[in-house]
């Protein structure tokens, strides 16, 4: 006679087993390999985050679960290291070639005196200007490209666009677009986010723009904070490389003073020529002939 109850309790341990095997591959954790201490030239240290359980889409989870929420929140934060990756913080390495580039311009004060600069020292630079500030001083923005300088697109009025959506979002990139593309005879091919703050969304909103680009940068002389014009100069020797994106203003600051900036750019201008780097705009630095 079979032993019946001994088959049937094997029977019981396997389907226990398999049930706990199925527990383990539902829960099993995904592992993600993102930048841990990014440094914008490349150099990049990867870390290794373990998140939340994935989660089964053949078995929903309970209202009272939390792991809904720390997926959403995980995918999140690889949606905006994806994002982060897309925006250029340099060009190549292998040439010492170096791009400056002004943000929040222009005005009627240190814009013209930045041009007055460039223009005795012979540099072209890249200029990301506000739509609004293009509007109010129309002359400036046609002197850069008249010039040889890149005009950029920065936003209509340096919102921070990650917390906009819609038709906002929308009407502060192509009304700045619109206003460049009145006063220099092209649409932008660049766009600098304010405060280097990007999301999903505002890609969809850029790239509607065959063949633009977002710029961000890999030296930050901080000129706003109205530190030292020694202060400017020390972050550049110290900070810059082959391909370096520098990032200075030619509006704005504390107070409304960039005296700073205007002392110490052609100190900047003498040392990096003094180390043989040329001067070149953001597109040159990205596509060298």
């Amino acid at each position: 006679m079979t032993p019946r109850p001994n088959f049937l309790m094997t029977m019981t341990v396997l389907l226990i087993l398999s049930g706990c095997a199925a527990e383990v591959t539902r829960t099993q954790p995904m592992v993600a390999v993102v930048p841990h201490d990014a440094d914008p030239l490349g150099e990049t240290e990867w870390g290794i985050i373990d998140p939340q359980p994935q989660l089964s889409a053949a078995e929903p989870l309970k209202k009272d679960s939390n792991q809904p929420a720390l997926a959403v929140s995980l995918q999140k934060d690889a949606e905006a290291i994806d994002v982060k990756r897309k925006v250029i913080y340099s060009g190549s390495r292998s040439v010492k070639k170096v791009a400056l580039t002004f943000d929040d311009g222009p005005d009627k004060v240190y814009t013209q005196k930045i041009l007055d600069i460039l223009q005795e020292n012979k540099v072209k630079a890249t200029f990301f200007v506000l739509g609004a500030h293009a509007e109010k001083y129309p002359e400036m923005v046609k002197r850069m490209a008249k010039e040889g300088h890149v005009v950029g697109n920065h936003s209509w009025d340096h919102a921070n666009l990650t917390k906009l959506s819609g038709d906002e979002l929308i009407d502060e990139v192509e009304r700045a677009d619109r206003t460049i593309e009145k006063l220099t005879g092209s649409y932008p091919a660049l766009f600098r986010a304010p405060y280097g703050e990007v999301s999903k969304e505002l890609f969809d909103v850029v790239e509607k723009t065959p063949n633009r680009s977002v710029i961000g940068w890999s030296v930050d002389t901080r000129d706003w904070e109205k530190v030292s014009a020694d202060k400017i100069l020390a972050t550049v020797k110290k900070e810059t490389k082959p391909g370096a994106i520098l990032l200075e203003h030619c509006a704005g600051g504390k107070g409304g003073d960039l005296s700073n900036t205007i002392q110490a750019l052609p100190k900047i201008i003498a040392y990096l020529k003094s180390e043989g780097y040329s001067f070149v705009t953001v597109p040159e630095l990205l596509n060298p002939t």
